[in-house]
């Protein structure tokens, strides 16, 4: 593949993502939203960081097949992380006090 067509496809999926968020972002008026869906959507944010921690904390698949063993700063950094999230139920100080607990076990092991 040409670099042209490199160019051309990540422009069209760049515009391909645009409207898509488009459609829900920019064409619902929020008073037309049913309190029913608000609801559901309220959970998205938590749905999608558990998607991302979960994998990344427990890896099915190593470099070889299935994973020998699980790298344990992780699950104990996820873990600190949730007792920072359920006590100040704010997403920016979980994330960070997730990270430096992570960045402090392997600096410590």
């Amino acid at each position: 593949m040409s670099g042209q067509n490199v160019w051309l496809m990540m422009g069209l999926a760049g515009l391909a993502t645009f409207l898509t968020r488009l459609s829900f972002l920019g064409l619902v008026r929020s008073d037309n939203v049913s309190e029913s869906l608000r609801r559901i959507l309220r959970l998205v944010p938590a749905a999608v960081l558990a998607a991302i921690v979960l994998p990344a904390t427990f890896p099915l698949l190593g470099e070889s097949g299935l994973a020998a063993g699980i790298d344990w700063p992780r699950p104990v950094a996820v873990l600190i992380a949730s007792v920072a999230a359920w006590y100040t139920k704010n997403m920016f100080v979980t994330i960070a006090v997730g990270m430096a607990a992570l960045w402090l076990f392997r600096w410590l092991f």
